[in-house]
């Protein structure tokens, strides 16, 4: 720079230049006269050498260092902090939004077959509106009802709410969300069971038919989507990937169309109703707010739920052996299968379904929701109706229909707190080792 001040061309030499040129050398070095004397050979003797010029900017910024070299990494080293643990925020934010929100997305190899469940699922639910007469004998019984079955509006009206609440809906909460599979198949299998055993208490072998469709629903839809609810049964944090737009769509479209089956005057008030409430109640079991995995049972200890749920078995086991003694008495009113010993099952189902939410072999929402749903369908019947065959009364009917706002009331405040509390994961590695590290 001095030089520069005092007038001088001054280049600027390349080490790579001087350096070849000390090759023909006597002397090694650096820093030294032979040094000094190839660089001036290069200087001297090759153009295009770029020319230093007085830079006042960078002499400046030279000087800086010097004096607040201390501050500058001072400052330094505050930003890294800073930049970690903003870093690890969004690191920390994006994670905890993969896991608890979306959650791992469906294989490839599963994607066919969980669409093809949740088409099978609403196929069968189809069948047993209509082949099944569930929803039909829905549309027969209430009023105003059918004139061709005046005698027997209960039992039509209690074998629609039965098949609908007890296999429809499940069935459209899988079509909806395929993930909560698991809970619908093993209602199924209750159910069926619950079937076979009336049959077998009534001695009725045309009934059997009854649960081996059952059995054969539960186990095509197991078919098809068994790799999806395994992963749910087994704890997997599946998240909103199976809660698409386009099933909603699909099934509301097409039971909306359902009544063009029976001609374009199907369309009335009773039937859109019962519609809107059969998808309605789907909609809500399939998107209700709950984390999957903490949706199984409530493992409560509390005997006030304990009592009522024991209590409510036991009414519907009794109005179960009185379908089966009327039965027994030759009171029949055939169909298919015969409806008096088909409501001795389904009664023992409605009953049967919330001990076994409580006990945790099932979710509790879906089957204390729709077991709790047809017990109020046949105590709104049953008040409609109370003199007819099968009918256990007006009384019987408002105690049903209270049952089914304690029930759905105590489950969603049992999976409220369940879902409000952290789980195992979530906690400290201190929380959930026990007494063992206390002492």
């Amino acid at each position: 720079m001095r030089l520069l001040a005092d007038g001088e061309a001054i280049v600027d030499v390349p080490p790579k230049l001087s350096a070849r040129t000390q090759v023909f050398a006597t002397g090694q070095g650096r820093k030294t006269a032979t040094d000094a004397h190839s660089v001036a050979l290069v200087g001297t003797q090759m153009a295009g050498l770029r020319p230093v010029v007085n830079d006042e900017q960078q002499t400046l910024l030279r000087s800086l260092p010097k004096d607040l070299s201390p501050h500058v990494v001072a400052d330094g080293r505050r930003f890294e902090r800073w930049f970690r643990w903003l870093r690890g925020l969004m690191t920390r934010a994006k994670i905890e939004r993969m896991v608890e929100v979306t959650g791992p997305r469906v294989p490839d190899t599963q994607r066919a077959s969980v669409i093809a469940g949740r088409l099978l699922a609403l196929g069968l639910s189809l069948m047993w509106g209509v082949f099944g007469f569930g929803l039909i004998d829905l549309e027969t019984a209430l009023p105003p009802g059918h004139p061709g079955f005046r005698e027997h509006w209960f039992l039509e009206g209690s074998w629609g709410f039965f098949v609908t609440a007890l296999v429809i809906v499940p069935l459209l909460v899988v079509v909806l969300e395929p993930a909560r599979a698991y809970a619908t198949i093993g209602q199924l299998h209750v159910v069926a069971a619950c079937c076979a055993a009336a049959a077998v208490l009534c001695l009725d072998g045309k009934l059997l038919a009854l649960p081996i469709a059952l059995e054969v629903t539960a186990w095509a839809v197991w078919g098809s989507l068994r790799g999806l609810a395994k992963r749910v049964a087994q704890g997997a944090p599946i998240g909103r990937e199976t809660r698409l737009w386009w099933p909603l769509a699909l099934v509301v479209g097409t039971y909306g169309a359902l009544p063009l089956l029976f001609g374009s005057d199907a369309y009335t008030v009773k039937v859109l109703g019962i519609l809107a409430g059969v998808l309605g109640l789907a909609t809500w079991l399939a998107y209700a707010p709950t984390r999957l995995v903490e949706d199984g049972a409530p493992r409560v200890r509390s005997w006030p739920i304990w009592t009522g749920v024991l209590v409510s078995a036991g009414a519907w086991t009794w109005y179960a052996v009185s379908m089966a003694a009327a039965f027994w008495d030759g009171t029949r009113y055939a169909g298919a299968v015969d409806r008096i010993s088909a409501q001795s099952g389904f009664a023992l189902a409605v009953g049967l379904l919330p001990v076994v939410a409580t006990l945790g072999c099932l979710p509790i929402r879906l089957p204390v929701w729709t077991a709790s749903a047809a017990g109020a369908g046949l105590g709104s019947v049953a008040i409609l109706y109370p003199n007819q065959l099968a009918s256990p009364g007006a009384a019987w009917g408002l105690a049903a229909i209270i049952w089914f706002v304690v029930s759905v009331a105590v489950a969603e405040t049992a999976l409220r707190r369940r879902s409000a509390r952290p789980t195992r994961a979530q906690l400290p590695a201190r929380a959930h080792r026990g007494h063992r590290g206390r002492r």
